[in-house]
């Protein structure tokens, strides 16, 4: 992180708006899914036999479909 400037604003407005561009430069990078039925029911499937969070069991399904 680069060395925080003598502002009139607070630390914490500085690191959000650097954490915002990270965001936004990394949006490219990011693959939007549609979730099909088929990956709702491999995430089921996967929550039962491994003890999945929802949230991980839907990504770990749609990198399986």
């Amino acid at each position: 992180m680069p060395a925080y400037p003598a502002l009139r604003y607070p630390r914490w407005a500085y690191e959000a708006a650097l954490s915002w561009k990270d965001f936004e430069n990394d949006w490219s990078l990011i693959n939007v899914l549609l979730i099909s039925t088929e990956m709702v029911e491999r995430a089921i499937s996967l929550t039962r036999r491994y003890h999945l969070r929802t949230y991980n069991a839907v990504h770990l399904a749609a990198a399986l479909t």
